[in-house]
């Protein structure tokens, strides 16, 4: 053959296709790098913790729903069977700002309003709060008396400033909080609990350590 030909015939054979397109995809994690691979598996396991703990989450609110109908708590109906239902009244606490000496309150007492500070009292049922353990150390959801619904951030999301509001106990990580210390820092946004002013002001969350004045991330449960 003329070599003109024979390089047509050699362009025009079909290349061996890769391995992978004959068994599927390589293993996950098969050919990276080692700290690419750590990464992985750290986001892995993270996300299997989430899970897990709103699973065990769902299940306490079941738990608690139901123990509370057993004994003739709040009746169910279509605004509230989603709702955490009332306990005893002993073991609702209020939440003091240790900057403005105020307690968080919900005020009107209705869905989605934002929480701002308002004179602590104890017979002001929009003041009282409750500290629903997950089951994980630490990690708790604040739900109000009144109402039976939870703190969260609004919508779930990361900015600072974003307002503090209450909502329908879902179980959902826009709803937890860690208590460290007198701080109470948001578990899916990892912002503090803060004010936007001073005594009077509605709740928001900010980012931890840089609080103004001092003591405006500290909230003493009494």
């Amino acid at each position: 053959m003329s070599g003109g030909v024979s390089r047509w015939m050699e362009s025009a054979r079909p290349s061996p296709l890769p391995l992978h397109s004959l068994t599927g995809p390589p293993p996950r994690g098969q050919g990276m790098r080692p700290e690419d691979r750590a990464a992985e598996m750290e986001d892995l396991v993270a996300k299997q913790g989430l899970m897990r703990l709103t699973t065990m989450v769902a299940m306490l609110f079941l738990t608690v729903a139901g123990s509370v109908a057993a004994t003739g708590g709040a009746s169910a109906n279509a605004s509230t069977q989603n709702e955490v239902a009332a306990v005893p009244n002993t073991d609702y606490r209020q939440i003091r700002n240790a900057a403005w000496s105020q307690c968080v309150d919900a005020p009107g007492g209705v869905f989605n309003v934002h929480l701002k500070l308002a004179t602590c009292s104890t017979f002001t049922r929009t003041r009282n709060w409750l500290l629903v353990p997950t089951g994980v150390l630490n990690i708790f959801f604040i739900v109000n008396q009144q109402t039976g619904l939870c703190m969260e951030v609004n919508n779930g999301t990361a900015n600072p400033f974003e307002p503090v509001d209450e909502f329908t106990c879902n179980g959902q990580p826009s709803e937890l909080w860690v208590r460290e210390d007198l701080r109470l820092r948001h578990f899916g946004t990892n912002q503090c609990l803060d004010t936007v002013a001073g005594p009077g002001s509605e709740l928001m969350q900010f980012t931890c350590g840089q609080e103004a004045p001092v003591g405006v991330q500290s909230w003493i449960i009494e």
